[in-house]
């Protein structure tokens, strides 16, 4: 059982989804040897974009996903809840059978695929890790849990410190102005590997276009020296006024934003995020506002928190998107109460693959798993 943490921000789904893609097809990750197997990844949030990866990834490796064992969930799973987390299994093992024994489950992020438990209680977290070592002992694979860094505490796991200690292995990701750093910081039957630069490197998606027409795109983790150039901002620490920006857009997004056609959060106009930074900003004079704003725009910008096309400010893939699940949900959750408010029927079903418990039935939590290469890497999401 291992466990990868990061921020948020700092590439741990990224690096994720590549282990993932190399054990499906064997090909080795940054020159160094996988073994190869079916890999069933259970996605909490940002289904959207992990197809915009694993394409970003078959572009930058020059290898196909579609006949490989990777599978994506499309909906998190309660490993809380003992039926639950048999449910998975079970559908793991059937899936196995037509496909290969599996040699990897990655569970993204812990936090999400947890259910009604409390991360930080250890007493929670020991149910969720039993159930866990009985998925192991049944499959005989490794379980890879994503999870994020304390608030306060970037050199540790958030939560109960029961999750660590359960651990046979843990790698963190600490984000540099120049990339991210994987260290790996424990391993019961093995020596540390030593800590490695990477970076994002930006991959266009040539034909994969957005709602408004535009070319997307994405990125993929490179050794830092192979970025050449070409690498997609990493998170660097913003200052206070960009973190005011940052944190006003997040919430305009959420009390503004629309959904697209797909389900995808399609970004806010300017005038929304900064009629709500002015409302916080603590600048003494109008004209200081307008300054504090617009310079901060800029910035969120060129850090690459943010794309920006006729005044409307949309998530970047990379940095910017790993906040997309929270504003999808609070999008949902709004119109699901506008529905109620007005006495209408639950309207939120034209967006139910992105809530969390969609698609899915307590008898099988993962009712709607595919093979991700056919269905993902085929057609824009």
């Amino acid at each position: 059982m291992a466990l990868l943490f990061a921020a948020p921000g700092a590439g741990k789904s990224f690096t994720a989804l590549a282990w993932a893609a190399c054990v499906a097809t064997g090909l080795p990750w940054l020159e160094r040897e996988v073994e190869r197997g079916a890999v069933f990844y259970l996605a909490g949030e940002g289904h959207a974009g992990l197809s915009r990866r694993l394409r970003a990834w078959e572009l930058e490796t020059l290898n196909s996903l579609n006949q490989a064992p990777l599978f994506v969930s499309k909906a998190p799973a309660t490993l809380m809840d003992r039926a639950s987390a048999l449910a998975v299994t079970q559908a793991i093992t059937e899936l196995s059978a037509q496909h290969g024994l599996p040699a990897l489950i990655v569970i993204d992020t812990f936090a999400r695929n947890m259910g009604n438990g409390d991360e930080n209680s250890n007493a929670d977290v020991g149910i969720f890790v039993n159930h866990i070592d009985q998925m192991r002992a049944q499959l005989g694979c490794c379980v890879l849990l994503v999870h994020h860094s304390g608030h306060l505490e970037a050199q540790r796991a958030r939560g109960g410190s029961s999750l660590p200690a359960a651990m046979d292995s843990i790698f963190r990701i600490d984000a540099k102005s120049s990339g991210f750093k994987l260290v790996h910081v424990k391993s019961k039957e093995s020596e540390l590997s030593k800590p490695l630069m990477l970076a994002l490197k930006g991959v266009p998606l040539p034909g994969w276009l957005d709602s408004k027409g535009r070319e997307m795109n994405s990125a993929v983790v490179v050794l830092s020296d192979q970025a050449s150039g070409h690498a997609a901002a990493v998170e660097k620490p913003l200052t206070e006024r960009q973190q005011e920006a940052w944190q006003a857009y997040l919430r305009a997004a959420q009390a503004h934003g629309r959904l697209s056609q797909s389900g995808e959060f399609d970004g806010i106009h300017r005038d929304l995020w900064r009629n709500e930074f002015y409302a916080n900003c603590a600048a003494d004079s109008a004209e200081a506002k307008r300054k504090a704003f617009n310079r901060a725009m800029r910035d969120l910008v060129s850090l690459g928190h943010l794309s920006v096309k006729d005044d409307v400010f949309g998530l970047l893939d990379g940095i910017g998107w790993s906040y997309a699940g929270t504003i999808v949900r609070a999008i949902e959750n709004r119109e699901i109460e506008r529905d109620k408010d007005i006495g209408g029927t639950f309207a939120g079903q034209s967006h139910a693959s992105h809530a969390p418990e969609a698609g899915r039935t307590r008898d099988n939590p993962l009712e709607g798993l595919s093979g991700c290469p056919a269905d993902a890497t085929q057609s824009a999401p």
